[in-house]
């Protein structure tokens, strides 16, 4: 595993602790992992779990996001987690028996057709190779052939983390978005998906806009949670975006796509109008810069 591998990292949700050991302090997304860590996820699972709910992670890498889904389902809950990476898998696995969670995990990639692909693993960065190149062969597996074998007749919370890859899972779950209607909590990364995916993400975003009714970008504020409501049409909403994301967010941020009205009304208090973007990297440092000199 390297150096550091053995080193512990822990982090709180809803009252409890868990621990989790990473791929070493040296690597930069085990480095983060402490506190209440990905807390806008952690108060998205609290408001659509429940004691019973259904959820599945797909990219869910050494388990947090996993672990942070099991502290809001009971004994009658399910929660899948899927991870590629042969070395990171084991650390997933050795991550829900750790901490006594109710997780299943399985390694095989998630994308449009069944079969195999050459994965780079990379900690939390690993991602499956479109167009051939070095890497571990994995199996692939579609969401809809893993919701028939899991016999899955409820699925409320799917969460896409794939690095570029998330057009294609999505592409193999057609018939499960259409059945069960889950709510999808996906990373949007202009740059592995144009990198790895090989896909615009213009069009990407077009195509989730024509598919679901209500676009949500997921942002905190000094309340917490804020989950903003992109309205217009397609073209629109998928241009402001990509703008944002590339202008304001380094490249990353978060979406929420809501199937219909009700599963929106589930998440009243959370939903607003978009707000002003807020500038990150270089933006922050010149308006930082700009606000001194103008004191001084």
């Amino acid at each position: 595993m390297g150096r550091g591998a053995d080193r512990v990292r822990s982090f709180s949700v809803a009252g409890r602790r868990f621990s989790v050991q990473g791929v070493g302090e040296d690597d930069s997304y085990f480095r983060q992992i402490g506190g209440r860590f990905e807390r806008k996820f952690q108060e998205l699972c609290a408001r659509v779990l429940g004691p019973d709910s259904v959820a599945i992670d797909i990219g869910a890498n050494i388990g947090v996001t996993a672990l942070i889904m099991s502290a809001f389902i009971g004994d009658q809950g399910r929660i899948a987690a899927f991870e590629p990476g042969p070395r990171i898998f084991e650390l997933l696995r050795r991550n829900v028996e750790a901490n006594g969670a109710r997780i299943e995990p399985r390694r095989c990639a998630v994308g449009s057709s069944e079969g195999s692909m050459a994965f780079t693993e990379d900690s939390a960065y690993g991602h499956v190779q479109i167009e051939g190149g070095a890497g571990t062969t994995v199996d692939v597996r579609t969401l809809d052939g893993i919701v028939r074998d899991l016999g899955l007749h409820r699925l409320d919370l799917l969460k896409i983390d794939t690095e570029g890859f998330e057009g294609e899972v999505l592409a193999g779950a057609r018939e499960t978005l259409q059945r069960l209607k889950p709510l999808v909590y996906l990373e949007l990364n202009a740059f592995t998906m144009l990198a790895y995916g090989r896909r615009d993400p213009l069009s990407f975003l077009r195509d989730l806009a024509r598919i679901y009714p209500h676009v949500l970008r997921v942002r905190s504020s000094g309340q917490g949670l804020r989950l903003e409501h992109l309205t217009g049409d397609p073209d629109q909403i998928a241009l402001t975006l990509l703008h944002d994301n590339l202008c304001y967010c380094n490249g990353i941020n978060d979406l929420l796509l809501v199937p219909d009205a009700a599963a929106l009304a589930r998440l009243d208090g959370l939903v607003a109008p978009p707000g002003p973007p807020h500038g990150r990297g270089l933006r922050r440092l010149v308006h930082a810069v700009g606000l001194r000199l103008a004191r001084a």
